[in-house]
């Protein structure tokens, strides 16, 4: 308050005087910090403290008073507003003293909706045990620094992920290290963002026991074994059983939680192979075999009638299952009908090992006699293929972080095979992605995250190349 004493000349009191005078400082309401973003139907709050800037009126609008605001006097001149941003419209508060507008003030919010962040990638499905994965973040507002990530695992435990800014938004890598779900929180400025948290869930293959039948099986004789996957975490189980890449049926029948019993019927005596994937991962000792025997009846396995690397010898088992009675005979072709040496070999009365060394890329035709008889499967057709033939191009010696780099795999003249692609760094693989350019030829992309050394390891049917 201020005194204002006003006198004439000629000593005259002057009507009022002395006067009093109320003064107030804009410059002293404190208003706490508010967000550049909010979040659409996330309530959005701030206080203001008046104590220190003399008498008057307080007036805060949120777009002119179309939105409405709720305030909640704290005591000694401090107020906390709330206010509910219902539409994504920009977001204008006034906050005026005495008709005069706070230092700072008008302030522009950016309500945030579910289409202004896309949040994609692996790390926000079903996770593996171990394996580094990553998601990205990709918002049409602000920088990363506005954006925090916070991943609590199945017991409660928070991380905080490392995280790289590229040109797709903000990359988030993390690794789980508990079977369960786990919980990710996205907040932009403190909010959590439309439809966090993210609940993720993490299996382990491993985990999962199979126990296979002990005994040779026969053809129209039901065959079982048991799986075991109540400690692998939530998951797809898929089960087929085939022999020479042609399925048959199976029926499972749950026998307790996550515990399954397999039957199958053959109808072939050939081996059978029985795979079983979790989560598109195979488990632990998938496929196993199992032999097929029909009485009377000569009947061959093993991996020499598969898929065999060239110049490396392999072998099959002949099972005549009469004690010897009968004579064996065996002949095999390679490309060209050209002729391929074979040793066979008696290990028991009934059981005959066949080797041979497979010395050029293509197709093996065997053909395998039993008194004359031509035994059940034959011929046989083997596949053979040389890591050797296979090539790369566009070979890149080195790289930036966050460039996209690629590398071309010619794999025409190796055989045909099973091609395995993994890119590492620090002992973690980073994702990579293979294009098909005809052929056999492959391009395969991927985003150095880390400046170090990438290594690069290919395989053809399990083999290394090097």
């Amino acid at each position: 308050l201020h005194r204002v004493d006003v006198r004439s000349s000629r000593k005259m009191e002057i009507y009022g005087s002395p006067f009093i005078l109320q003064s107030f400082d804009t410059n002293r309401i404190v208003v706490s910090e508010i967000p550049r973003f909010i979040i659409y139907n996330q309530p959005a709050e701030f206080t203001i403290d008046a104590l220190k800037a003399g008498e008057g009126q307080l007036e805060v609008a949120i777009n002119n008073g179309q939105v409405p605001n709720k305030v909640k006097s704290l005591g000694k001149c401090k107020f906390h507003f709330t206010f509910l941003p219902t539409s994504n419209n920009l977001h204008q508060l006034s906050v005026k003293f005495n008709g005069r507008d706070v230092p700072g003030f008008p302030k522009e919010c950016h309500v945030i909706t579910a289409d202004d962040i896309k949040i994609h990638g692996p790390g926000l499905s079903q996770v593996l045990l171990g394996a580094q994965t990553w998601f990205t973040i990709d918002t049409s507002h602000g920088s990363s620094s506005n954006i925090d990530v916070t991943v609590f695992s199945p017991t409660g435990e928070s991380t905080t992920p490392s995280t790289l800014l590229t040109i797709a938004g903000l990359r988030v890598d993390w690794t789980p290290t508990e079977i369960g779900t786990y919980r990710i929180h996205v907040k932009l400025d403190g909010k959590l963002i439309p439809a966090s948290p993210f609940y993720v869930k993490c299996y382990d293959p491993k985990k999962v026991l199979v126990t296979p039948t002990t005994n040779d099986s026969a053809i129209g004789k039901p065959t079982k074994f048991r799986i075991d996957a109540s400690m692998a975490g939530e998951g797809n189980l898929e089960i087929s059983v085939n022999y020479s890449g042609q399925n048959i049926p199976n029926d499972v029948n749950p026998t307790g939680k996550s515990c399954y019993e397999v039957q199958f019927i053959p109808h072939k005596a050939m081996t059978h192979y029985c795979n079983i994937l979790f989560n598109g991962e195979l488990v632990p000792g998938s496929p196993f075999p199992v032999n097929v025997m029909e009485n009377q009846r000569v009947t061959a396995m093993g991996k020499g009638l598969g898929s065999n690397p060239i110049n490396i010898p392999t072998s099959f088992t002949v099972v005549t299952q009469n004690d010897d009675v009968g004579k064996l005979k065996c002949s095999i072709k390679g490309p060209n009908d050209h002729l391929i040496s074979c040793i066979t070999t008696k290990i028991d009365p009934n059981r005959y090992e066949v080797t041979y060394t497979p010395d050029r890329v293509g197709e093996f035709h065997i053909d395998v006699l039993h008194d004359d008889i031509p035994i059940d499967g034959s011929p046989f057709t083997s596949q053979s293929y040389d890591i050797n033939k296979i090539k790369t191009f566009d070979f890149p010696s080195s790289t930036t972080v966050s460039t996209p780099t690629s590398f071309i795999i010619d794999a025409t003249d190796s055989g045909a095979g099973n091609l395995e692609i993994a890119i590492s760094r620090d002992g973690k693989n980073i994702p990579n992605y293979v294009q098909n350019e005809g052929g056999a030829r492959f391009r395969v992309n991927f985003l150095p995250d880390k400046p170090c050394a990438h290594y690069i390891r290919i395989k053809l049917n399990g083999i290394h190349i090097h």
